[in-house]
């Protein structure tokens, strides 16, 4: 027993059998929109369309890129992280498509003054490559002339391509004839202005890592459908999950979900509140209770909720809200 030496009060925690109550995240925002690049995270959805699950806005710009013209997620979601949120999913919406068209590098030169020396383009169309050059040590007895470097080409399913000992002087190492023979991925050409005299410099490339860049990807049209997407394929709305069964698990774990769309059937239908924003900043600008009268005395389910009687009002009401808020 703790012993106590002055009067006063003191608090003596008791050991318990019970499990300790711990905080847990409440609230898991879904965000659906164009981003400024597709995520390469899965080959098997090389649009990015099948929602991903992100925990902060760093993890959001290394899969979806940053702020783009025309996009408005990306501000949605930095907004989002920005005051607290922890956990959201995102949905891209494909709005472009690949060019077609070879990636594209050039490798600087290790004076900064000759600007770059070879030019890099990937053999297919769109490819996501990257170039490693390291310098490599002359053989002792080698002729005047610049040190000899090593070039290791990387795709994005990790195959890799590695070259070494390669110059820019004519013979059996010469970049462009080793590379442009034997390589699978790329193809080089040599891109120092006329006049450079390569025989005086120490070393030609600087070393590093290069990603080669892709062409700017072609926009198509977005339509209604592309937005609902498709619950077997995981796109788009419908990609998130199916509304009914996350609604019902909602309620039964008692949990509070935020549900960031345009669709006014789908916030009337799924949520017992909605929130009308204002343009940027996007403030507050109305706030609205939504209440179904079940049978039983439950709210419908959201497909059903679509057929209920007050359906309609609500959605009225939320679309005079959005025409004085966004238009006004």
């Amino acid at each position: 027993m703790p012993t106590y030496a002055a009067p006063g009060v003191y608090v003596e925690e008791v050991p318990s059998s019970q499990k300790v109550l711990s905080a847990a995240a409440t609230a898991i925002a879904a965000f659906v929109g164009f981003t400024a690049q597709a995520p390469t995270d899965d080959p098997s959805d090389p649009e990015g369309a099948k929602p991903r699950l992100v925990t902060s806005w760093t993890q959001f710009e290394e899969l979806y890129g940053s702020f783009a013209p025309g996009c408005m997620l990306p501000h949605a979601v930095y907004g989002y992280f920005n005051n607290g949120g922890t956990i959201a999913y995102i949905v891209r919406i494909p709005n472009s498509s690949p060019a077609g068209e070879p990636s594209q590098g050039a490798l600087p030169a290790a004076d900064r003054a000759l600007g770059t020396a070879l030019k890099v383009t990937s053999i297919e169309p769109d490819a996501s490559v990257s170039v490693t050059v390291e310098n490599a040590e002359a053989e002792e007895g080698a002729a005047d002339g610049p040190n000899p470097f090593n070039l290791t080409i990387v795709d994005r399913d990790g195959t890799v391509e590695s070259f070494e000992r390669l110059t820019f002087a004519a013979g059996d190492r010469n970049v462009e004839k080793v590379v442009n023979a034997e390589s699978t991925k790329v193809k080089v050409a040599v891109d120092f202005d006329k006049g450079v005299d390569i025989a005086s410099l120490l070393d030609v490339l600087k070393p590093g890592t290069y990603e080669l860049a892709k062409a700017a990807p072609l926009p198509v049209p977005v339509n209604g459908k592309r937005f609902a997407g498709s619950e077997s394929a995981r796109t788009g709305i419908n990609g998130l999950a199916l509304a009914d069964e996350v609604t019902e698990i909602l309620r039964r774990e008692r949990k509070t979900a935020i549900l960031v769309t345009h669709d006014i059937g789908e916030a009337v239908s799924m949520a017992e509140r909605v929130v009308v924003l204002s343009r940027r900043p996007g403030r507050v600008k109305s706030n609205h209770a939504i209440r179904f009268a079940g049978a039983d005395g439950r709210r419908p389910a959201p497909f059903a909720a679509r057929n209920a009687p007050e359906f309609n009002g609500y959605f009225n009401t939320l679309w005079k809200e959005l025409e004085v808020h966004v238009e006004g």
